[in-house]
């Protein structure tokens, strides 16, 4: 056997490494020598490498365990570059009780992630790789995952495995279709839609709306769909895309879906303040792709539309004629573009009155519905978010308790009822009635708001009553808003035009003019509201 050392230096170096005692192996006199004897193997270069030269290494710097796959993926420069290692000689053989003695890394999860994280420093290294080579660690990376979860069968060393999925999330390894390079922590990641039976529906949509598609973030092609169209490889080809998917989805990229794009994107942009710096053509776009997917036969939202619609109501923003506008904080409204039949822009023009109506550009944000039809379709879903044609009323839960609320003629058990209230309304009439503007155009603002009010009252206001889980007398307090109409002097007077408090006049009818006659001081314009509602 003498022959083996200077014919082959790794198999003579299996030969010595055989004979050297683990500590525990040796007894009596001799028990200190394994110790000793593996503490003088570490700090010397005892092993031989695969590098040209045939250097010999330290055992803490040499990579054992690995292939020829290992070497074509990791290779010799950027593994000493990178990690400091060289590769173990191929054919020395050593234990692996042994090789954990000396501090022999071994390849697996952690040199695949080690020399990851240090590629990730190196921005021009990882570019140069490239998408494919990526697709290459990242099947290396599941079948390590693979044969490691094989052995971990002890709850501590399921924790690392966690760890270790922790750690890659982190790098910004993954190639993005806009040639950038991101990591799964930053922000929601998809796989392009390939092989996909929605695929074609999901794509066709996202195109109708090119800037929230191009701020999707979504991996290289080529990192699914390698090139190369050789008969021989397709099936292998095919193995390894679906490896390469399962890993990223393991990793946190997510299959690419309506409901997904907006549940894990949309909104939760939406709800940000970030919202607020983006484009307006973008802002649209969003709230335009959720109406759209709301009226589609999405399954998943069979049992999610309902609680999405309601975080829409608290926090969908909605581009207007000043700005964006967070429904739940800010009255908005419709617009004579909306099919409103009060331009109450105009009405209220000459008050400090910021009324906000929604952006008429919404109407022709979707390319497939005539003008008609878009607007239909835009008014009941922000209807139902929230929007409304004239003065918001906003229900309000009161406690009897508290001293600043008063209700009459309410039972004694009664604690806590519904009222309506409009923020809005009482700044509209505070401004209206200490304006500067001469009498008669007070008079005229007076006269469009109250007929305003008696259009809408049917629709919007006349089932806004007082409420609670128990009967509520009919003589017990109007609502707020309804008190709020009788606070202010804002009605004009048939008598001598000027404005008075509305329980201060009568309603024009024929029984109230057989008693007062015609001089009486009725409210003008005549109006069916007045009659008993205000």
């Amino acid at each position: 056997e003498a022959s083996c050392f200077d014919l082959n230096i790794g198999k003579a170096t299996s030969v010595f490494m055989s004979f050297v005692p683990l500590e525990g192996e040796v007894q009596g006199f001799f028990y200190p020598l394994p110790r000793m004897l593996l503490s003088s193997l570490r700090s010397s270069q005892c092993l031989p490498t695969e590098d040209k030269d045939n250097q010999w290494a330290l055992p803490c710097t040499v990579l054992g365990g690995w292939d020829e796959s290992t070497r074509r993926l990791l290779p010799d420069g950027l593994l000493q570059m990178l990690l400091g290692l060289h590769y173990l000689h191929t054919d020395v053989v050593i234990s692996p009780a042994l090789a954990t003695e000396l501090g022999i890394q071994m390849y697996g999860l952690k040199v695949l992630i080690d020399f990851m994280e240090c590629l990730c420093t190196r921005n021009v290294i990882l570019t140069e790789l490239g998408p494919e080579w990526i697709r290459s660690w990242l099947i290396a990376l599941h079948d390590c995952f693979v044969n490691e979860s094989q052995k971990r069968l002890h709850f501590f060393q399921r924790k690392t495995e966690v760890e270790d999925l922790r750690r890659v999330k982190r790098l910004p390894f993954i190639p993005l279709s806009n040639g950038s390079y991101t990591s799964i922590s930053e922000s929601p990641i998809w796989l392009p839609c390939v092989d996909r039976t929605n695929a074609n529906e999901i794509t066709t949509l996202l195109e109708c709306f090119p800037l929230l598609y191009s701020e999707l973030r979504t991996v290289h092609p080529l990192l699914v769909n390698p090139l190369g169209d050789n008969s021989d490889t397709h099936l292998m080809q095919a193995e390894n895309t679906s490896v390469v998917c399962l890993m990223l989805g393991e990793l946190g990229v997510g299959q690419m879906s309506g409901h997904q794009v907006v549940k894990t994107h949309i909104l939760p942009v939406m709800f940000s303040n970030g919202i607020m710096l983006k484009s307006k053509p973008l802002v649209m776009q969003y709230l335009a792709f959720i109406m759209l997917h709301l009226e589609s036969n999405c399954k998943e939202c069979q049992t999610e539309d309902w609680h999405m619609m309601g975080e829409l109501q608290k926090n969908a923003i909605i581009a207007t004629n000043n700005g964006y506008k967070r429904v739940n904080k800010e009255p908005v409204h419709f617009g004579v573009d909306f099919g409103c039949p009060v331009n109450a822009k105009h009405i209220l023009k000459d008050l400090s009155i910021d009324w906000d109506e929604v952006d008429p550009t919404y109407i022709k944000v979707f390319q497939g519905w005539t003008q008609d039809v878009a607007c239909m379709k835009w008014r009941t879903f922000l209807k139902d978010l929230g929007v409304t044609d004239f003065v918001r009323l906003e229900h309000v839960n009161k406690n009897l308790t508290d001293s600043r609320f008063e209700v009459k003629n309410t039972p004694i058990d009664i604690k806590h009822i519904t009222d309506w209230e409009s923020p809005e309304l009482v700044k509209i009439l505070e401004n209206l009635c200490s304006s500067s503007l001469s009498l008669p155009d007070k008079c005229r603002v007076s006269s469009q708001l109250l007929s305003a009010f008696d259009l809408f009252w049917d629709e919007y206001y006349s089932k806004c009553t007082l409420s609670s889980d128990k009967v509520i007398s009919e003589d017990c307090n109007p609502p707020s808003f309804i008190m709020c109409l009788r606070s202010f002097p804002w009605v004009q007077s048939s008598f001598d035009q000027k404005l008075y408090h509305p329980t201060e006049l009568f309603y024009r009818c024929p029984a109230v003019e057989l008693i007062l006659g015609s001089n009486a001081p009725y409210a003008t314009p005549q109006v069916l509201i007045i009659n008993g509602n205000s």
